[in-house]
């Protein structure tokens, strides 16, 4: 049986061109292409979604929902992730889902255009166990229905080693890809320990304060604070905050 390439995502791209005529709807699960994706995805511990991001309406979900979250399709909602998310996700998870909304109106303004929107998180799998998970979200605005879709793709990332926070707001094709350990330690992505820096920040606390909270020292602190901003190419922490608060990072 054809397994279509999963890796560099040509299966949801060939998945937009096949369906998008017919807005999404009435997808039949037996059609060879659907079974073949279906078995791709489940190989890579995946499922997905397509949505009508203006209308917060999902058309069509995978069957894979039901294996990794324990939801079937039929019940998949736009709210679905955000209380089976971690608390201490469930900010990054709001601030990201508001900028997927904000971008898809966007869209909608310029009549053109992509945006994605990637986060890794701790969701509840289908045993209720909190496990790294990774939300991608690839939007378009479409001239034929006169709306903006969404491709939200899903990973269990139980089976990856990475060491960073991830995250990701703009509109660079090349980052919607699979969620291997190349792009989950990208280098311009911080570590788990400079988002906590960067979050202590965003709250007003100095480096002393930082240091005591963390159990640090003040060198160290100061050394994390120099290191994101040399990746991020910023003068100050106040402008990376403004930057990072805006794309729904903090």
């Amino acid at each position: 049986m054809f397994m279509p390439n999963t890796s560099d995502y040509t299966i949801f791209k060939d998945f937009i061109e096949k369906y998008h005529p017919q807005r999404f709807e009435h997808i039949s699960r037996l059609d060879p292409f659907m079974i073949a994706m279906e078995a791709a995805l489940r190989n890579n511990n995946q499922f997905f979604y397509i949505a009508d991001l203006l209308n917060i309406k999902i058309i069509f979900t995978s069957w894979g929902s039901q294996k990794i979250i324990g939801i079937s399709p039929e019940q998949v909602d736009p709210s679905t992730f955000f209380p089976r998310a971690h608390p201490d996700d469930q900010e990054r998870l709001n601030r990201a889902q508001t900028k997927l909304y904000k971008m898809g109106q966007g869209l909608f303004i310029d009549r053109k255009g992509i945006y994605i929107v990637s986060i890794q998180l701790r969701e509840q799998n289908c045993e209720g166990d909190y496990i790294n998970f990774f939300l991608q979200t690839y939007s378009f605005f479409s001239e034929a229905h006169h709306t903006v879709f969404t491709v939200l793709v899903a990973t269990d990332l139980s089976a990856l080693k990475f060491s960073k926070d991830y995250y990701y707001a703009g509109n660079d094709p090349f980052l919607f890809r699979y969620p291997d350990e190349t792009l989950l330690n990208d280098n311009h992505r911080f570590s788990h320990r400079e988002v906590e820096v960067l979050r202590l920040i965003a709250l007003g606390l100095g480096s002393e304060q930082i240091a005591d909270k963390l159990f640090l020292s003040v060198n160290t602190v100061d050394t994390h604070r120099r290191n994101i901003l040399k990746k991020t190419k910023k003068s100050s922490t106040h402008e990376l905050l403004i930057e990072l608060q805006e794309n729904g990072v903090l």
